[in-house]
């Protein structure tokens, strides 16, 4: 197998089963692809390049999110306003992780949105 083939077949993404006792539930939170992210930004940045805060969290959480028991997907781009209308506390909690899952440093989320990072340090706990 050459070296392409070795990096292609790689299982290099992570993931973290959380619970969520606001909801009764447990969540896997897997790290995105690049073409997940790509398209996660792409939704998220407005045309000055900010971030869009309404559609941040919850183009994540879409991204990341996958029922545990079945591996499946649980949240899509029609799930943006149901998300923003859940607790800040908890949709923070799960950004922050499917953030630190994915290895999308806080730095590079200010250098997309110029500064307005809604990932804070500390704010991961998978409680």
């Amino acid at each position: 197998m050459g070296l392409k083939d070795t990096i292609f077949a790689a299982e290099d993404l992570d993931h973290e089963v959380v619970d969520v006792p606001e909801w009764g539930v447990k969540l896997e939170i897997r790290s995105m692809t690049a073409g997940q992210r790509a398209r996660a930004m792409a939704g998220w940045t407005q045309d000055d390049g900010t971030i869009n805060i309404e559609r941040f969290y919850p183009a994540i959480l879409a991204a990341s999110c996958f029922d545990p028991e079945t591996e499946e997907r649980i949240f899509d781009a029609n799930d943006v306003e149901k998300l923003n209308e859940k607790s800040a506390k908890v949709i923070d909690r799960l950004t922050n992780i499917a953030v630190r899952v994915s290895g999308m440093l806080p730095e590079a989320v200010d250098e997309a949105g110029e500064g307005s990072s809604p990932a804070r340090s500390g704010d991961s706990s998978s409680t």
